[in-house]
């Protein structure tokens, strides 16, 4: 899942220097574009709430639009043009029942894929001298298990094939 900042002060800042979340107007997580953690499951108000207060801190900044020179408005330059149809996109797509279960299947799936490849890289980092021991093999079990992996996703062809969790304990063992 793309990591998404929740933070979203009210009123917004007037300076983008001082609040990130005015980026992400253009993110391919419709989420993250309203300053919403999918996480949280925000209600449809919550919603239209963030999206107003994004629309409107927009709207503020339209006058830059005439000021080219003006080193905010260069910063801001695609945002002023393209915010308003990225935001109401994302409040659109995020009001369908049916839109937004797909996005959050869309997203979990994302997420699963992400712990995966990290519990992999766990896993090649603990296999770096070969040997796998019963705590380590509990520990990135129970790791994969708290991040929604199963077993078989796991252990399925991951191992070296001079290593198996189970042949670790021995291969230990017949030093």
């Amino acid at each position: 899942m793309a990591k998404c900042e929740a933070d979203f002060p009210i009123p917004l800042p007037d300076d983008p220097k001082k609040w990130d979340g005015w980026n992400n107007y253009k993110s391919p997580n419709l989420y993250e574009r309203l300053c919403l953690d999918p996480r949280t499951k925000p209600s449809s108000q919550l919603i239209e709430e963030h999206c107003r207060e994004l629309l409107r801190w927009w709207q503020k900044k339209l006058p830059l639009k005439n000021q080219p020179s003006n080193p905010l408005a260069q910063l801001l330059r695609s945002g002023l043009e393209e915010s308003s149809r990225y935001l109401t996109e994302a409040r659109v797509e995020l009001l369908d029942p049916d839109r937004r279960r797909q996005v959050d299947d869309e997203l979990a799936a994302q997420a699963h894929e992400q712990w995966i490849a990290e519990f992999h890289k766990y896993l090649q980092f603990a296999l770096t001298d070969g040997v796998l021991t019963d705590n380590e093999e509990a520990t990135l079990l129970r790791f994969g298990a708290q991040h929604g992996l199963t077993e078989s996703e796991m252990l399925a062809g991951r191992f070296p094939p001079n290593v198996t969790p189970q042949r670790a304990g021995q291969r230990r063992h017949d030093r």
